[in-house]
């Protein structure tokens, strides 16, 4: 599947591969310029394909992933963005009611701020989104990881922990026996998240 194009109308290749937790039939296809929507009909149709439009190609697709209660899917860059995909009521000529098509697209980096320009940082690229809870985990190139809610607003994060490209978070199949509330009366909420383990592109 990564060695050749998966249909000769699309000039990519495969470098990322979820399934739809909610749905199993469907499935996602993340390559550097396209992602593809994937869903089994039936054995004697096969598997059905979609991609949808994305005018922006200056940087490259890496992970893709679905969000939980709900039909939208999102896709990191290597310029620190999130591309947001959800079926909508707003027609287009090319896409059907069923398809899902850009919404938006979320910094989640903060690229582009003032200081980081002025430092000229390099672009920090989003390598790593995974579902945990109630979060989308964010790995990035320069080591530092992140958590948002489903609006997309941070609610914690871990940076300046000694480690460089991220290419690997994995999470304890165990609840935190800790962190319940921030506060004792419950006026703030809390982060609860399992232990996990961080790996980069040096193996630390």
């Amino acid at each position: 599947v990564i060695s050749h194009p998966v249909h000769e109308k699309v000039k990519d290749y495969i470098k990322y591969v979820i399934f739809n937790p909610a749905h199993p039939q469907e499935f996602a296809t993340t390559g550097k310029k396209r992602i593809l929507f994937w869903t089994w009909e039936n054995e004697a149709q096969g598997y059905e394909f979609y991609g949808p439009s994305y005018s922006d190609r200056k940087a490259d697709f890496t992970q893709t992933v679905f969000i939980p209660n709900s039909s939208q899917a999102v896709t990191g860059t290597t310029d620190g963005h999130i591309v947001v995909w959800d079926i909508s009521l707003i027609m287009e000529d090319y896409s059907q009611p069923e398809e899902r098509r850009k919404i938006k697209v979320v910094n989640l980096m903060n690229t582009g701020n003032k200081s980081e320009t002025a430092s000229k940082k390099p672009v920090p690229a989003i390598n790593i989104l995974k579902i945990q809870g109630n979060y989308l985990v964010v790995g990035s190139s320069n080591g530092s990881i992140r958590f948002y809610d489903f609006q997309y607003t941070i609610v914690a994060w871990f940076e300046d922990i000694g480690i460089g490209n991220i290419t690997s978070i994995s999470f304890s199949r165990r609840s935190p026996a800790y962190g319940k509330s921030i506060d004792e009366d419950h006026s703030k909420s809390s982060f609860d998240c399992p232990d996990f383990i961080i790996v980069d592109s040096e193996c630390t």
